[in-house]
């Protein structure tokens, strides 16, 4: 999974590899600087935060 981050004209700001997560994401948002991935585990719905600094 590749991390992509880009500013309000969409030059590239930054990319990053996230060798933990090995699958597509279907959803996600944006909330109070982190990224939140939902993420289903043995049927049970979770969240990974991934936070930026």
């Amino acid at each position: 999974m590749y991390l992509t981050i880009f500013d309000q004209e969409f030059n590239l700001l930054h990319e990053m590899v996230i060798p933990e997560i090995n699958r597509s994401i279907i959803q996600y948002f944006a909330k109070d600087g982190k990224l939140w991935i939902l993420d289903n585990q043995q049927d049970e719905m979770t969240f990974v935060r991934l936070s930026f600094s």
